[in-house]
């Protein structure tokens, strides 16, 4: 019998809208949050429809969606896409889908 190894989760939160907040105020919260939680449970990718889309990056400016390679030496960042955020969304979930291994 083969033992392989299992991708790490990933989690995704897909907001409707930002009411009275902003991306970078909402990423000032995320990083609070963060700071007491263990960065195998921070979520991998936000994104607020039609507005933009949050996730982390390191010193080299590399992007970061996979749960292994989120660590405390990365941060969150915003980008607003407007009406394209849901596309660059839905190409982040198929991203980490197509790299997740033992899923079957």
């Amino acid at each position: 019998m083969m033992i392989s190894q299992r991708s790490q989760p990933f989690g995704l939160v897909f907001a409707y809208g930002l009411s009275d907040n902003s991306l970078s105020s909402l990423v000032e919260n995320l990083k609070e949050w963060e700071a007491g939680n263990p960065p195998t449970l921070w979520p991998n990718y936000l994104c607020v429809l039609e507005a933009g889309v949050i996730y982390h990056r390191n010193k080299l400016f590399e992007d970061f969606h996979d749960s292994n390679k989120i660590t405390a030496e990365t941060w969150p960042i915003n980008i607003s896409f407007g009406e394209d955020s849901l596309f660059k969304f839905y190409s982040a979930l198929h991203d980490m889908c197509a790299h997740t291994i033992g899923a079957c």
